[in-house]
């Protein structure tokens, strides 16, 4: 009988070799190359695999159809209804990413993934203070003992929960379902194995996170698994964790700040576009209801500081924008940057320099910064920082005023991302008057020169 040929495959990507090599030239991870059997280059062991799976096809009983009556019989526009599709989060900056009106839907698996030390098993835990009344919780822990997680969680007000260390995802499930868990934690999928699956660390961890994504929806059991991430800052294992989970957020934050921002890149049948804002405390991850007046806290209304609307994965947020302008010392002048894009900077000079005649600005030492802790890439400050710029420049300040403006190349004023939703948030809190009219002038420079 002929054999089938060997070939390679990425874990990661499904990219294909007839060699094994050290590093997959399409997603350019390291060591994700394992050999299988290529049935397509032999013609004999194709034809009998196709006359095998054909000839197994009476023998499998076909699927029953379930009834979903009960769905139906839902009343959604009743919350007492929709309730009992969700354990209830209680914390309103949790259910804003979750779902902002319930929590976490049942029978859903969820990954929450970013840096170590960013505080996930916190986070993960205070959920479990806040819907343990309403769920049976299983957490497990493969990277900490139990008393290590106990020791956290009475810190948090927790005093009892059922915590167990382990890695056989056999002995995993065996565990759930003889207690009858409605709600699991992971920490984290790159601890579970299985032991009817041979390979490397990315197929153990897909296989697992496939056996435990089945294995709740078969006895319609919550999950939330933690997952991490490699040093260029992507989840760590294959692309595929992140389809075949219902919903993707990721915990981030600066490692020496005291913010944390939840985000949610993949959400079915809920938003997809929102954040929670947490500070670290002793006492955990406490939600941040006050964001924009501690911005507005320590604004001055300064020739080198003006204020915008930013969006951060489509929620607005107040943004302050520092600028500091001075004599240059070196050959080159420097261009220091915190929270915000360093090329966009360079542009909005450039931009500055062309049309404006600031060519003094080339020569500067220019210092940007955006108080927060959030990083933007938003080209919906520009014409703020523009402004910021100019008026530490030339000495004028711009008072009661928003700025929401994109500019072009051009030197044109555009509509940003979310423009109306930008607008929304000056008019709820400032009315219409901090909101500039550009039909009264005729270019930016106009606008630069007249506006106080």
């Amino acid at each position: 009988m002929a054999k089938a040929h060997i070939t390679y495959k990425c874990t990661n990507c499904d990219n294909r070799s007839p060699v094994k090599i050290g590093r997959c030239n399409q997603c350019w991870e390291f060591g994700t190359f394992e050999p299988v059997a290529d049935e397509n280059n032999s013609g004999f062991v194709k034809t009998k695999s196709t006359q095998k799976a054909t000839a197994n096809q009476s023998n499998v009983a076909p699927l029953e159809r379930k009834d979903y009556s009960h769905i139906l019989n839902w009343d959604t526009t009743k919350k007492s209804s929709k309730e009992q599709m969700y354990f209830d989060l209680g914390e309103k900056e949790m259910k804003r990413v979750f779902n902002k009106d319930f929590g976490i839907r049942k029978g859903w698996v969820y990954l929450l993934w970013w840096e170590p030390g960013i505080w996930k098993s916190t986070m993960m835990l205070q959920i479990v203070k806040n819907t343990k009344w309403w769920a049976k919780f299983w957490y497990f822990s493969g990277e900490e003992n139990e008393e290590q997680v106990s020791e956290r969680a009475l810190r948090l007000g927790i005093k009892d929960f059922d915590v167990y260390n382990a890695s056989d995802i056999d002995q995993i499930f065996a565990t759930i379902l003889k207690h009858e868990y409605n709600f699991i934690i992971i920490d984290s999928i790159q601890t579970v194995y299985s032991g009817s699956i041979e390979g490397w660390a990315k197929t153990q961890l897909q296989a697992a996170a496939e056996m435990i994504t089945a294995f709740c929806k078969q006895h319609n059991i919550t999950g939330i698994i933690i997952g991490h991430v490699t040093k260029g800052g992507e989840l760590w294992g294959p692309k595929y964790l992140e389809h075949i989970v219902d919903a993707v957020m990721y915990l981030e934050g600066d490692r020496y700040g005291s913010y944390r921002f939840l985000r949610s890149k993949k959400n079915r049948f809920a938003s997809a576009d929102e954040v929670g804002i947490f500070e670290m405390t002793e006492q955990g991850l406490k939600p941040v209801h006050d964001y924009k007046q501690r911005i507005l806290d320590e604004f001055e209304w300064q020739v080198w500081n003006t204020l915008a609307i930013g969006i951060d994965n489509g929620r607005p947020f107040l943004v302050s924008v520092e600028v500091l302008i001075t004599e240059s010392q070196n050959s080159f002048p420097q261009r220091n940057v915190i929270w915000y894009d360093r090329e966009r900077l360079h542009l909005l000079i450039a931009i500055l320099d062309k049309y404006v005649w600031c060519s003094a600005l080339k020569e500067k030492d220019i210092f940007l910064n955006i108080p927060g802790e959030v990083k933007y890439k938003d080209n919906g400050l520009d014409l703020a920082i523009a402004v910021a710029l100019y008026g530490a420049l030339m000495n004028k300040s711009y008072k009661s005023h928003i700025f929401v403006w994109e500019l072009t190349l051009m030197w044109k004023l555009q509509k940003t991302s979310y423009h109306n939703k930008r607008l929304k948030e000056i008019q709820e809190d400032w009315g219409d008057s901090s909101i500039i009219d550009m039909s009264k002038y005729k270019t930016v420079k106009e606008l630069l020169k007249t506006v106080r």
